[in-house]
């Protein structure tokens, strides 16, 4: 018990102060972990099967690793960062430090300040990795700080609303190794600040409000993005009624040396009817508006859950939706985009469907499998223009459809086993595949308590062929990475970890022209205190 909730409130900080910016709006392949070299495993943890109205990609796929399993079972989860605090186990920070055969070093400190009814949070880590072929070395820094305050749950006034306030900035530095000219450096900084109010604690009227500001800019030429959003939700509910509304409003101003200074705007507006039917039913009824710079979106929305059994629940929801694609979020998801082409894209995914079957027994495991589909206007795709190395972005029509299947057990003294398995296909008009998306990808891993301070998990990531080209001429072969992971806590306060990465030395990496981290051994050292 003691390891887990060391191991819980690593990833807790971790999770909070993510280094790369995961952006749910870049319709890209969501298994790249975009600025690092080795491609990793998502993670998924449990959570309630209740019945929502949205089938959130934090309700399949969420990102917390399983270890936090046992932890996270508090009956107040709008108390549960407070309450994780008060454990007689509970260190304030904690110090790694990693080195390896390409990483020397790779160092990280916490440190979370609690105080009554709120925390604050920090961190700093950075990243030295060294060439394993010509020019492929890389250099990051990374800060972040978070302040969280929580009002009381029996209080008067908005019992259980959560205030939130934060930021972070990461700084890459690196070459484009794969390119025709690979001792050309980019230092990509890539920033972000934000505050919110939420409160998902009352019964009969619930909201959330964020601000947030991303910052994207290079050091070494002319670009900058500033991206500024407000997005709202809020529901009234009755006893067997509700009305919501969910909103957002994005900003984006954007100078580059090569195309005009750009502002442009994106706004989204869905107001919602809700009725729950004989306690087993719950169904959601409106529209979406979405327009930015006389581009617009108009259409129904329809969303249902059935309870078929106890924690055996049917959710099926109909949601066309516009996205606003930026150059900076380009230049986030592949640190070799050319930023030369596009400075936005107004995504439409039209007759976008999702129905979902998903079961869990408690704590135990949890299965949950689907289908997603639709039809996209504008879909942005990379490619890599006479193999150079500087990618350009393009846009077309696509059909998109996703079957997939997420497995968690969590076996007691036999360990645990998360999985994650989906078929792909999305091609153009032509039935051409789209570019860097493969038809087959999954990931699982497998962990073991030894219960004698030693605890070890094996991880599997595999994709299929892709190609780098509209026209599917040039094919990328598939990509099969294997990792494992020892930790041993040598005393309560001090752990020993050694990790062994991409034992079958694949020399694949998603983008053309660029090449995997081969084989690496790294030991490393955690260290707690108060």
């Amino acid at each position: 018990m003691k390891l887990i909730l060391i191991y819980f409130l690593l990833i807790l900080s971790s999770t909070a102060f993510s280094q790369e910016d995961k952006n749910p709006n870049v319709e890209l392949p969501n298994f790249v972990i975009t600025g690092k070299d080795v491609i990793v495993v998502r993670r998924v943890e449990k959570i309630p099967a209740d019945i929502v109205s949205i089938i959130s990609e934090e309700y399949l796929k969420p990102t917390i690793k399983p270890e936090q399993l046992e932890v996270l079972n508090i009956s107040n989860p709008v108390e549960r960062d407070l309450s994780i605090l008060d454990s007689a186990h509970y260190h304030r920070g904690f110090i790694s430090v990693e080195s390896g055969r390409y990483k020397l070093p790779a160092s990280q400190i916490n440190y979370t300040f609690p105080f009554e009814r709120g925390m604050l949070r920090g961190r700093i880590n950075q990243l030295n990795q060294l060439a394993y072929v010509n020019n492929s070395e890389r250099q990051s820094i990374f800060g972040a700080l978070n302040f969280n305050y929580l009002l009381p749950t029996n209080g008067m006034f908005l019992p259980g609303t959560k205030f939130t306030l934060g930021g972070k900035h990461q700084r890459n530095g690196f070459k484009f190794f794969g390119s025709t000219n690979p001792d050309l450096k980019r230092t990509l900084n890539i920033g972000t600040v934000n505050a919110g109010i939420q409160n998902l604690f009352m019964k009969q009227f619930i909201f959330e409000i964020n601000f947030a500001g991303d910052f994207t800019y290079l050091d070494d030429a002319a670009f900058t993005e500033s991206l500024f959003s407000t997005n709202a939700f809020a529901r009234f509910q009755a006893e067997n009624f509700g009305l919501g509304v969910k909103g957002d409003f994005q900003n984006q101003f954007l100078k580059t040396d090569s195309l005009k200074d750009v502002s442009a705007n994106f706004v989204f507006v869905r107001p919602t009817v809700s009725l729950e039917l004989f306690d087993k039913v719950k169904t959601e009824f409106g529209f979406s508006f979405y327009n930015s710079e006389g581009n617009k979106l108009t259409s129904l929305f329809a969303a249902a859950g059935i309870e078929i059994a106890e924690n055996f629940v049917l959710l099926g929801e109909y949601s066309p939706q516009a996205e606003f694609i930026t150059a900076g979020k380009l230049m986030r998801d592949n640190f070799y985009y050319s930023q030369q082409t596009v400075n936005n894209i107004f995504l439409k995914k039209k007759n976008k469907i999702k129905a979902v079957v998903k079961y869990e027994y408690d704590k135990y495991y949890q299965i949950d499998g689907g289908i997603r589909y639709y039809k996209a206007e504008n879909l942005p795709y990379f490619i890599n223009p006479n193999q150079s190395g500087y990618f350009k972005a393009a846009t077309t029509n696509a059909t998109k459809l996703n079957l997939f299947l997420n497995l968690i057990y969590h076996l007691g003294p036999y360990g645990i086993f998360y999985a994650s398995f989906d078929y792909i296909k999305i091609e153009d008009s032509n039935n051409k595949q789209i570019p860097y998306y493969p038809n087959l990808k999954a990931t699982a891993t497998y962990g073991y308590d030894f219960k004698n301070g030693l605890s070890a998990d094996l991880s599997v990531n595999y994709f299929s062929d892709m190609y780098a080209d509209l026209q599917n001429a040039e094919k990328l072969k598939s990509f099969f990475n294997l990792e494992f992971e020892l930790t041993y806590m040598l005393k309560e306060q001090f752990l020993l970890t050694l990790t062994v990465e991409n034992i079958l030395n694949s020399k694949r990496f998603l983008w053309q022209g660029y090449q995997e981290k081969p084989f690496d051994v790294s030991i490393g050292f955690n260290f707690f205190f108060d």
